[in-house]
């Protein structure tokens, strides 16, 4: 779901966007198994006389709608499998996977949300996690 008051044009890095949304996306249908998982999109206005950070080299900064500078906000919901209080510190870190038993069920690296968080950190963003906790 995209807010309707989100502006269509921003100026940014899309295709850093894209692979961090396709990450964490990527990770909410593979961990839910049954119901859904809903992005929701919208933008926040940098209060006035707030400013951005300055964009680094790599133009990877903030997003910018063509008269106002804006926060673009994203949220990933899903009804998936959760996981516990003690866990959450172990998502962003590389090559961790919570479950590390021999029979885990889902496979990947543990670098998407490493890598994720480190983008939205380079796009002057932030990312992290909350889940009412494993199997709830």
């Amino acid at each position: 779901h995209i807010s309707a008051d989100t502006p269509r044009m921003l100026l940014g890095d899309a295709q850093r966007l894209q692979q961090v949304l396709l990450n964490i996306v990527n990770n909410a249908v593979k961990f839910t198994e049954q119901g859904q998982v809903l992005l929701e999109v919208w933008s926040e206005e940098v209060a006035e006389g707030g400013q951005l950070p300055a964009p680094p080299a790599t133009k990877t900064a903030a997003l910018l709608a063509p008269d106002k500078a804006c926060k673009l906000m994203f949220s990933v919901r899903d009804t998936g499998i959760g996981i516990s209080s003690t866990d959450l510190g172990k998502l962003f870190s590389s090559f961790t996977q919570v479950d590390t038993s021999p029979t885990r069920r889902y496979g990947g690296s543990g670098l998407g949300l490493a890598i994720s968080k480190k983008l939205c950190e380079a796009m002057a963003g932030t990312m992290w996690v909350e889940s009412p906790g494993l199997g709830k």
